[in-house]
Parts: structure tokens; C-alpha cells; sequence
């Protein structure tokens, strides 16, 4: 597994116009907690690996879901507007709008390919 290579394939894809910002916003995401550079901890990184190298698609939906709600919940309209593009003015107009732009099947293969140790 490497974070870089990841975050090298996330970017080249988004660049290309293959992935959308909601599914390059949710890989980008999903790597950060996966960096021990940027977690500092090594056991919640060993954690968050263990839940998403063995989650099913839909439970990598149902995750996501619930963490969108979560930052909702958390920050002010404006910042979640801002981080998630998300609102008036913004490339989406509703959460669920967002998430149905999500492509769990590449986050998925993602997963497997960057997250797993060969």
C-alpha cells in the first residue's frame, strides 16, 4: 500500500474528468484517514484499514452517508457548503445529490488496490 500512489491516481483521474468531485472528494477523504502522516496514530490507522479492506460496497455507502451527515451535524452551513460543494451556488444542491455522484465501485477497487499489503 502506498497513500502517494493513491493520491497520485485520485488526482491524475480527476484531472482526466474520469472520477466527479463528490467521488474524488470521498477518496481524498478516505486516503487522509488511511496516512498515518496525517491520523499521527498508527492503531487508529490499523483500524480505519481493517474496516474499509473488508467493507462490501454497500457498506462503504452507508459510511459515507452517515459522514456526511455527521460533518453537517458538526460545521456551519457555509464551511460544509464550501468542503462538499454543497448548496446554493455550490456544484450540488442537496447531500443526497452529492452522494448519488459518489462512484463506490472505483472507491471500492481503490480500496483494494491501494489499501490492501500484497
Amino acid at each position: 500500500m502506498t497513500i502517494k500512489a493513491a493520491y497520485i491516481e485520485i488526482d491524475r483521474l480527476f484531472d482526466a474528468g474520469e472520477i466527479s468531485d463528490a467521488t474524488y472528494q470521498t477518496a481524498a477523504d478516505w486516503i487522509g484517514l488511511c496516512d498515518i502522516d496525517e491520523q499521527g496514530d498508527e492503531e487508529i490507522v490499523k483500524s480505519t484499514l481493517e474496516v474499509y479492506t473488508t467493507a462490501t460496497i454497500d457498506e462503504l455507502k452507508k459510511d459515507r452517508h452517515e459522514d456526511l451527515i455527521g460533518w453537517k451535524e458538526e460545521i456551519n452551513d457555509e464551511e460544509f457548503a464550501e468542503r462538499f460543494e454543497i448548496g446554493d451556488g455550490f456544484k450540488y444542491s442537496t447531500i443526497e445529490e452529492h452522494f448519488k455522484d459518489i462512484n463506490f465501485e472505483f472507491l471500492h477497487e481503490l480500496i483494494k488496490t491501494y489499501f490492501t499489503e500484497e
